[in-house]
This record gives C-alpha cells, sequence and structure tokens, in this order.
C-alpha cells in the first residue's frame, strides 16, 4: 500500500501504520506573521503608497488592495505609533486625502491561508466548527469598521462589523464565526480580509 495523505486522518504508511499530522492544540493561531514582525522583500521599511491593481504584499504574508489610487499608504510601524504591549512590530495605515467611498469601491488588507491548514475547521460539512478571530487594532478615528473571512472561490463568506469607541488607543477585537455548513472550504484558500 503506497504512502496516502488525507487532510482529516494524517498519513497512512505502506505497513498500515498512521501518524496524525492534525493541528495540535498549539497550533491554535492559523494567521502567520500576525505580530508583523517578518519583512523579508524590506517593503514595508519605507511608506509605500498603494495604487490600483494586483495584491500588494507589504509585510510577509499580508497584501494590499485598493480601488482607489493615491488615498492610502502603509507601512510596517507607521507614523511612530508604539506597538501594543509584547508585540514589536504593527501593519499602520495613513489616510493620503478625504475620500467618499462608493459602493463599489475597496480598500483591503488581507491574508490568504492555506486550506489545508483549515481544513479541521470542517467548513462546507455538517461538522462545521465554530472559530475565534481575535486582533488589535489603533486607529484615530472611532466607529464601526469591518471585515470578512471568505473562500477562495469568493461565493462564501462571513463579513463582519466591530466597534472602535476610543481613538488612539489598541482595542483587542474578537469575532465569532459560525461554522459554514454549505459551499466549498477543504483544500481551498482561506481569504481574511480587514478594513
Amino acid at each position: 500500500m503506497p504512502i496516502t495523505f488525507n487532510a482529516t486522518n494524517g498519513i497512512t504508511f505502506n505497513d498500515g501504520s498512521t501518524q496524525n499530522t492534525r493541528p495540535a492544540i498549539g497550533f491554535r493561531n492559523r494567521i502567520i506573521n500576525g505580530d508583523m514582525r517578518i519583512d523579508q522583500r524590506g517593503a514595508a521599511s519605507s511608506s509605500v503608497t498603494l495604487g490600483i491593481g494586483n495584491p500588494f504584499y507589504v509585510i510577509d504574508r499580508f497584501n494590499v488592495q485598493t480601488s482607489q489610487a493615491s488615498k492610502l499608504s502603509c507601512q510596517q510601524n507607521a507614523g511612530g505609533v508604539t506597538p501594543p504591549a509584547g508585540f514589536p512590530k504593527y501593519f499602520g495605515f495613513t489616510s493620503l486625502s478625504a475620500y467618499s467611498v462608493l459602493s463599489a469601491d475597496f480598500f483591503t488588507m488581507q491574508q490568504r491561508i492555506e486550506g489545508f491548514n483549515t481544513a479541521d475547521f470542517n467548513f462546507g460539512t455538517v461538522n462545521a466548527k465554530t472559530v475565534t478571530l481575535s486582533f488589535l487594532v489603533y486607529s484615530s478615528l472611532t466607529g464601526t469598521f469591518g471585515g470578512s473571512l471568505g473562500n477562495n472561490d469568493f461565493n462564501r463568506s462571513y463579513p463582519f462589523t466591530y466597534a472602535i469607541s476610543t481613538a488612539n488607543t489598541w482595542t483587542q477585537i474578537t469575532v465569532t464565526v459560525a461554522g459554514d455548513t454549505s459551499g466549498t472550504w477543504l483544500g481551498q484558500l482561506i481569504v481574511l480580509d480587514y478594513m
């Protein structure tokens, strides 16, 4: 029998023995470089003004996209804000001009998570699990902001909003996402959008 791999059960070897490769308890966080410390391309060492086009990776694993040019700039530790306690870096955005957002506009920061790294969520099945998204935000504005969790086909998503009630303060945001029992998720990238 050949060696086989199954995203649910793990590896089955020639002798019939198996090795569970499902994420262990220590693999709760599926976001890679969530503390924004890795910048191998060096793109984040200076301010980047965002244009229109394909996703642009500024900090490793995080890309930004906009529908309007020259409205935002971004940088690792932009604006000299002190990072939150326990974190060496943050991903900062600066508004470059006042702008009334149109219905078709988008300004996103996203991470695409390999689908097999989330196979144990069981999204798209009757056993779909509830997951929690947690992050820190800092804004000079208060109000309601949004994001979404979606599949790679962009035909299944969980949009959410969160409130920032105090300006210029790091705020912990926690969003609970009910597992999606429909659609195709296994083997697909999960796309996490912010802004």
